[in-house]
């Protein structure tokens, strides 16, 4: 039996070797760009949504901050007041509204105000608000408080 000899394989003109390279060159390279710009997209959307939720956070931190000193401060006055209503009660049997207080020389800082103010000869009450915090606290007092801070301010946020 006599071999046949094999055909050649076919080999292809250097130009049509070329050609299929460089169109899947050029197409990867275009899904290359392609998966670069997605890659930008979701980061940019990534880094603005920590920034937003960062900074959300920053003025959420900050709002607390302030309402914790007003608290702090409010406190502080209702301390003064109580002292006051004590001193008051020594002399005139009762408890002082706060006009009667604030004619005797009592005074708050300048962030706050009272809203309302009521008293009789054996309890009195205060709401003060400051303005800057938007807090609104409410204290009472009565004759068997001997010390500050018995009965303290219950506060909340305002409205306005």
């Amino acid at each position: 039996m006599a071999l046949i000899p094999l055909r050649r394989p076919l080999t292809l003109k250097p130009s049509a070797k070329v050609a299929p390279q460089a169109a899947s060159a050029g197409a990867l390279q275009h899904r290359r760009k392609k998966a670069a710009r997605e890659q930008n997209v979701v980061t940019a959307t990534v880094v603005l949504v920590v920034g937003s939720l960062a900074l959300i956070g920053g003025i959420s931190a900050a709002s607390m901050l302030q309402t914790s000193n007003a608290q702090t401060a409010i406190v502080g006055s209702f301390g003064a007041v109580h002292t006051q209503q004590r001193d008051f009660r020594v002399i005139n049997q009762r408890f002082a509204t706060w006009s009667e207080l604030k004619a005797s020389g009592m005074s708050l800082p300048e962030a706050q105000s009272v809203v309302t103010s009521n008293a009789d000869a054996s309890h009195w009450f205060l709401s003060i608000r400051d303005r800057e915090a938007g807090v609104v606290c409410d204290g009472i007092g009565a004759l068997n408080d001997e010390a500050v801070g018995v009965r303290p301010p219950v506060c909340r946020p305002t409205s306005e």
